[in-house]
């Protein structure tokens, strides 16, 4: 099984049959794999060149170029929100992109942030916990390795 078939059996409860949004979606490898499951997958990051053309190929998945600090989407309009193995590349700008995160993710819907990268383990333990902890927020970690997955309570 690969890993993002691992990572996606982790939280496939949370994505079955739903409106999806991937954050900073690289190649869109995990995009592709969600749209197995879900009704929709939308798909941003910054630029489209690592994108595989293979996401062309599936009806239910859309990609945009867009910035994860200002989304466009309405308030609560995706069922569930998920950063895989890109965690990492946003420590920077991580408080404003888990704003909007939620702010675009329904109220019963959860926020999934789920690596198996060394770099993205170090931010989820050093930056997003203390952030999360420190705005009082519901969430979870879990650990089944090679993955760590937090998963925000809305």
């Amino acid at each position: 099984m690969k890993r993002v078939q691992q990572a996606l059996k982790m939280i496939e409860a949370g994505i079955k049959g739903k409106r999806v949004l991937e954050v900073a979606c690289g190649c869109g490898e995990f995009s592709i794999e969600a749209a197995s499951i879900a009704n929709e997958v939308q798909c941003i990051d910054l630029d489209s060149f690592r994108l595989l053309s293979e996401i062309e190929n599936h009806s239910n998945i859309i990609f945009k170029k867009m910035d994860a600090t200002k989304m466009t989407y309405e308030d609560g309009y995706f069922d569930s929100c998920v950063v895989y193995n890109a965690i990492g590349h946003l420590s920077n700008s991580l408080e404003k992109i888990i704003e909007e995160c939620i702010r675009v993710t329904s109220h019963n819907g959860n926020i999934y942030i789920i690596s198996s990268f060394k770099m993205d383990k170090r931010v989820i333990n050093d930056k997003l916990i203390p952030l999360l902890q420190s705005q009082n927020m519901d969430y979870s970690l879990r650990e089944k390795l090679p993955f760590i997955c937090v998963t925000i309570k809305r």
